[in-house]
């Protein structure tokens, strides 16, 4: 009550206190348990008497039996008797530790994949489970010169090439509907209104449910890689027609295969890699070249792969050997390999 101090508890009280179960205690007594830094929020016996005791707040305290830090949450009310005068502070109060910490920790998470984000050379984005795109980062505004919150939605559909919006979106509500990973080529019309090929790939981020929470999503430049495969095409073409059917056919496999393929020094540098090894890194043959192939390996895979590299650089062939790339997007994608030892190369 306000005129005496004195708290009525009930048993739950005294469990979130950790104090021994008793009916009444000394507002004191409890008011000792909270930390220093939250005594402002806490009532006492001035705030109540004078009605200015906050009503709805949080405060940490550290429990009478262990000492554990705890946050508490209390609403509370003021009664009144039949002159106006308020006769207790009626509350209830509810441990929130856990709730708060899994909020903090979704709160750094989010801001860990944001800063993750802002760094790749990459668009990247994210949507709601129905579809509609509600972030950015800041590469995708650059390249559109559009502002924050211009593509939002179905907004973004404005800077995709007209000829291929159907396409675009039909793809789009197929992964929705089936809740499978998003991938589509469409043109995207830059700053300066030039449009360029991009790869779009996005996958679905689950609950511990199953249920779709989020897609987070890539637009990876591939204009150039497209120049090359028109060129390469035409190069194919006429190289058909002077060489044996068999160096066409090999040649065609490289190039349209969705198998990944690449040769590699007995050093792990790519020193080749087909269309296919390409897209699933997101990088162009440029980019790729010349770097170790380890750098693209699953981290637990790592020694594994070294051993097996051990064995090839000692005349032994690899058949089956399954290890994790990382992919665009930072999506690990499960790869099994076969590979060969030849003059030094795999």
């Amino acid at each position: 009550s306000v005129g005496d101090d004195v708290l009525e508890v009930s048993p739950e009280f005294c469990r979130l206190f950790g104090i021994q179960d008793t009916e009444n205690i000394s507002a004191k007594t409890i008011e000792s348990l909270v930390i220093p830094e939250d005594q402002d929020k806490v009532s006492n016996a001035e705030t109540r008497n004078t009605q200015t005791a906050q009503l709805d707040v949080q405060y940490r305290i550290k429990r009478a039996d262990n000492g554990e830090e705890r946050i508490i949450a209390r609403k509370a009310d003021f009664e009144y008797n039949s002159e106006g005068q308020p006769v207790c502070l009626v509350g209830v109060v509810q441990d929130v530790t856990d709730r708060d910490r899994a909020i903090l920790a979704l709160r750094a998470s989010e801001e860990r994949f944001k800063t993750f984000a802002q760094a790749m050379p990459n668009h990247v984005w994210t949507a709601t489970p129905d579809g509609l795109l509600d972030w950015f980062n800041d590469r995708t505004y650059a390249y559109s010169g559009a502002s924050e919150g211009e593509l939002d939605g179905r907004a973004w559909t404005g800077i995709v090439h007209p000829d291929d919006i159907d396409t675009a979106g039909m793809q789009w509500l197929e992964a929705l509907t089936s809740g499978l990973v998003y991938e589509a080529e469409f043109r995207l019309r830059r700053h300066d209104g030039v449009y360029r090929w991009h790869l779009a790939r996005a996958v679905p981020m689950r609950d511990e449910r199953g249920e779709i929470t989020r897609w987070v999503g890539t637009n990876t430049d591939i204009n150039d890689l497209r120049a090359t495969r028109e060129a390469l095409a035409n190069l194919t073409n006429h190289l058909e027609q002077q060489v044996e059917e068999k160096t066409a056919d090999r040649d065609r496999m490289w190039r349209l295969s969705t198998e990944i393929m690449l040769v590699a020094g007995m050093d792990a540098k790519i020193l080749a890699a087909n269309p296919a090894m390409l897209a699933l890194v997101g990088q162009t043959e440029h980019e790729l070249l010349g770097q170790p192939f380890m750098d693209y390996v699953h981290p637990s895979d790592r020694k594994a792969t070294l051993d097996e590299v051990a064995k090839l650089d000692k005349g032994l062939r690899t058949l089956n050997f399954i290890n994790r790339y990382r992919g665009e997007g930072g999506v690990y994608r499960t790869v099994s390999w076969t590979a060969v030892p030849d003059n030094n190369v795999i």
